[in-house]
């Protein structure tokens, strides 16, 4: 499957392991309207997200530090999506909307 596509995602970078700094991923969507480069931090979890949330919450704080794409320029993260393999409950959707208030969270289970 080839995940890139130049008109929309212009580059993934794999990041987990021990120096992920939060993002398991890092998406460049290309917005074609502002054309401009959007940073997505893609955190991935295994199993369902109910409550016990702090793990979340610390890898989308960990992924707003500064950090560089593959030219050396500095990007920020303005969107994350958090994805599961199961199911997010509502009452999780709306403890991590309502702490990152001002974020663009998506969430994909």
């Amino acid at each position: 499957m080839a995940m890139v596509n130049k008109d929309v995602l212009v580059n993934v970078d794999y990041t987990h392991g021990p120096n992920e700094v939060g993002a398991d991923f890092i998406l460049i969507k290309r917005d074609p309207i502002l054309d401009e480069n959007t940073a997505i931090s893609v955190i991935v979890k295994t199993g369902s997200l109910r409550n016990a949330l702090g793990d979340v919450e610390r890898q989308i704080d960990e992924s707003k530090a500064p950090r560089k794409d593959i030219n050396g320029n500095n990007i920020f993260v303005r969107e994350f999506w958090v994805v599961t393999n199961s199911t997010i409950s509502n009452n999780a959707r709306t403890l991590i909307q309502d702490k990152f208030k001002n974020q663009n969270i998506v969430f994909l289970g």
